[in-house]
C-alpha cells in the first residue's frame, strides 16, 4: 500500500464527502493500536507546528503572549494530544451509554482520521492570512463546521447509529456539559485568586 499527498487529498475530500463510508472504511482497516497512537501524536505535532506558524506571523504583543506566557511548541503539543484523547474517550464512552457498539480504538482512530482532515483548513487559513486577510476568518468557520460535520457522522458510524443530527446534538450536550464540570472544577482556584 503506497501513500502520496495527492491520495491522502482525495481521501479528505472523499471524507468529507462521503463521512461515513469513510469512517466504514477506516474501522474496516483495523489497524494495531501503536498506529494509532503515533496517528495521535503525529496530527497533534503538526497541528502544533500550524498553530506556531500563525503566532509567526504577528509580533509577540500581538501574538497574545500576555494572555499566553510561555506557549511553547511542546506545549502545544501536550494540550493537543490531551484534547484529541478526550474527544475519543468521549465519543466512545457517551456513545456507548446511549447504546452504541463502538469500541474505543475505533473512536481513537476516527478522531486522528478528523484531526489529520481538519489541517488542511488551517494550512488555507495561514495562507489566507498572508494574502486575503478577510478570507482566514470565513475559513476559520468552515473549519468548525466541518468539525462538527464529521464527528457527528464519524460518532454515527461508529456506534451503528441511524442519524447523524442526533450525534450531533450529543456533541454539543457533551460538550456543554463538560465546559459546566471543567468550570466548576476550576472556581475554587479562580476564587482563590481574587
Amino acid at each position: 500500500m503506497t501513500f502520496s499527498f495527492s491520495a491522502g487529498l482525495e481521501f479528505a475530500r472523499f471524507c468529507v464527502q462521503e463521512p461515513r463510508q469513510a469512517a466504514r472504511k477506516v474501522i474496516a482497516a483495523d489497524l494495531p493500536m501503536p498506529v494509532r497512537w503515533m496517528g495521535l501524536v503525529l496530527a497533534a505535532i503538526v497541528s502544533a507546528i500550524t498553530v506556531h506558524l500563525y503566532l509567526g506571523l504577528f509580533p509577540a504583543d500581538a501574538a497574545g503572549d500576555a494572555a499566553f506566557p510561555g506557549i511553547t511548541p511542546f506545549t502545544t503539543v501536550l494540550l493537543d494530544l490531551v484534547f484529541n484523547l478526550a474527544a475519543a474517550v468521549l465519543l466512545f464512552a457517551v456513545g456507548r451509554w446511549r447504546g452504541g457498539q463502538g469500541s474505543f480504538a475505533d473512536s481513537l482512530i476516527l478522531i486522528v482520521v478528523l484531526q489529520l482532515i481538519l489541517i488542511l483548513p488551517q494550512l488555507l487559513q495561514l495562507v489566507a492570512i498572508v494574502l486575503v486577510p478577510p478570507l482566514a476568518s470565513i475559513i476559520g468557520l468552515a473549519s468548525v463546521a466541518l468539525y462538527f460535520w464529521l464527528i457527528s457522522h464519524f460518532g454515527a458510524e461508529l456506534h451503528g447509529f441511524g442519524s447523524a443530527l442526533r450525534v450531533f446534538f450529543g456533541v454539543i450536550a457533551t460538550m456543554v456539559a463538560v465546559v459546566f464540570l471543567l468550570a466548576f472544577l476550576m472556581l475554587p482556584f479562580v476564587g482563590a485568586g481574587v
